[in-house]
């Protein structure tokens, strides 16, 4: 897709940039400050699965690839012993207080729901 594409160009030009500057940056995450503020206009609400045991974690975010990358690198405390994650359901929300009072109710439903969710139209990685 076009964002993911747009995603790794930025991404690897930022990170270019950075190893070029000095030896500490290799390895160093993305830095979402530095790309423009559009990409991160939308507030999303997503929901990762373990490929250990299957257990679902449920979060908030502007950018839902770069905080993938994160909890893969095992830069997430709840989720650092259980990797790696796939990302299964993205939702989009009008804005962040309605992804958080989302992201919240996700967090109280059990996992049969959850599969069920994910299978549904609202998940824009079935798009």
């Amino acid at each position: 897709d076009g964002r993911t594409y747009l995603y790794k160009c930025v991404h690897q030009a930022w990170y270019t940039k950075q190893k070029s500057r000095s030896p500490k940056a290799i390895g160093t995450l993305f830095n979402p400050s530095t790309y423009s503020r559009t990409l991160q206009d939308n507030h999303y609400v997503y929901i990762l699965q373990s490929d250990v045991d299957g257990t679902f974690y449920k979060g908030y975010t502007t950018d839902y690839l770069r905080r993938l990358e994160h909890h893969n690198l095992g830069l997430s405390r709840y989720t650092s012993n259980k990797l790696p994650w796939q990302l299964v359901y993205v939702e989009v929300a009008e804005n962040k207080r309605e992804a958080l009072i989302r992201e919240k109710k996700l967090k109280r439903c059990n996992s049969e729901y959850l599969r069920w969710l994910i299978d549904q139209p609202s998940n824009l990685l079935k798009g």
